[in-house]
């Protein structure tokens, strides 16, 4: 079902995949309401000096400050926290976490967060927790949180041969990240060393994808990267965890991928059929049942986009080839989306505002949609 726009470019060893040849008969295939300005979702070179450039990967916590040329190819961008969220007391700590509230799902991660990632080293320990003491009450805490990051941080040597580096001086704090052309050369320098690493499939993409397509092109790409502000988010939640995953299997990635993709794919499939299906009056749904799931189906879209966001960020999902995701997760991940308090439920209110499905609401519409495939496998089997 994926659409022509983004079919050309095949998963990499998904050749068993029959998802588009076994459901292109039964439903139309959705239109995408994004539009990527290449065929194949390839690199989309960005226009403009070099500030300009910058000044477009800027995003809301880090400043983009300079772009230098790769000796692979590409660039590397390199950014320095904004002064209004450098930690001096709890005023800034509180209007980064407000900052994030705001801005979520599209996060930039902290710079204890980068420096753990990156400089987690048997020799630098001692002063990396010199620099992280001040986000902890506690040295318990502490201990907890470089325990938690183990599963990047341990990766930290090869993640920085690729072109990520953080960096704390006097005049502030600085990381950095490559551009889409250099992380693909850097991983081939990668692969050279470890013939077992399957190659990196990193798409570029223009500002924003829309939910679907968001999840479309997850089926097809290991990661998306954005060449505008979420150029950063894009890197710290989503592309290294993921190089993250694949360092980790090496040539068993593609097989937990395809799990993977297995599982949000018959998701996708309940989804666009109901959205196709709901406006030919052949269901046998009461009225009010069937005019909620048409008015709310686009919330149902926006929840299996933020499942695939949640899973593309978490890098226990296939870690060791074993897949910590069963055919419910889609069910689990609805029933406590939009909780009251959390960062999805905030971002729901803002997005949907008075139509916001609360976590029952949403957990019902999803039964609906689900049922939904079952009704018309029986009117197909009636008109057969």
């Amino acid at each position: 079902i994926i659409s022509k726009k983004i079919k050309s470019a095949r998963p990499r060893e998904f050749e068993d995949i029959d998802t588009k040849k076994k459901f292109s008969n039964q439903i139309e295939k959705p239109v995408l309401r994004r539009r990527f300005s290449a065929p194949d979702l390839s690199v989309i070179k960005a226009e403009g000096t070099k500030q300009e450039k910058m000044d477009a990967k800027s995003g809301e916590v880090w400043k983009c400050i300079e772009c230098v040329q790769d000796k692979y190819g590409g660039e590397i961008y390199i950014f320095t926290l904004k002064p209004e969220f450098v930690l001096k007391n709890s005023i800034n700590q509180n209007k980064y976490q407000e900052k994030i509230y705001n801005i979520f799902p599209a996060v930039e991660a902290p710079p204890e967060l980068l420096d753990t990632a990156l400089n987690f080293t048997a020799d630098s320990i001692k002063g990396l927790k010199k620099r992280l003491a001040p986000h902890f009450s506690t040295e318990r805490q502490l201990n907890a949180f470089l325990k938690d990051q183990q599963p990047i941080a341990k990766f930290a040597k090869e993640l920085n041969s690729l072109g990520y580096s953080f960096k704390v001086h006097k005049s502030g704090s600085y990381f950095s990240a490559p551009s889409r052309e250099s992380s693909i050369a850097r991983w081939e320098k990668l692969r050279e060393k470890n013939s077992d690493l399957p190659k990196l499939d990193v798409a570029s993409s223009e500002g924003v994808a829309d939910d679907m397509t968001f999840v479309e092109a997850y089926f097809i790409h290991d990661a998306l990267l954005s060449t505008g502000k979420e150029f950063l988010h894009d890197h710290m939640t989503h592309l290294i965890p993921t190089i993250c995953v694949i360092l980790s299997q090496g040539k068993d990635y593609d097989k937990g991928k395809f799990a993977l993709y297995q599982v949000i794919q018959e998701s996708y499939r309940k989804i666009v059929l109901a959205k196709n299906v709901l406006g030919s009056g052949d269901l046998n749904m009461a009225s009010e049942e069937l005019a909620n799931a048409k008015k709310n189906i686009n919330q149902m879209e926006a929840a299996l986009g933020s499942f695939v966001d949640t899973v593309s960020s978490d890098i226990s999902i296939g870690s060791q080839g074993k897949l910590k995701i069963d055919q419910h997760s889609m069910e689990k991940h609805v029933s406590n989306l939009t909780n009251e308090g959390g960062l999805w439920g905030g971002y729901w209110n803002r997005r949907f505002g008075d139509d916001a499905l609360k976590p029952e609401s949403l957990k019902e519409l999803w039964k609906c949609i689900s049922g939904i495939e079952a009704m018309y496998d029986e009117i197909r089997k009636k008109a057969n």
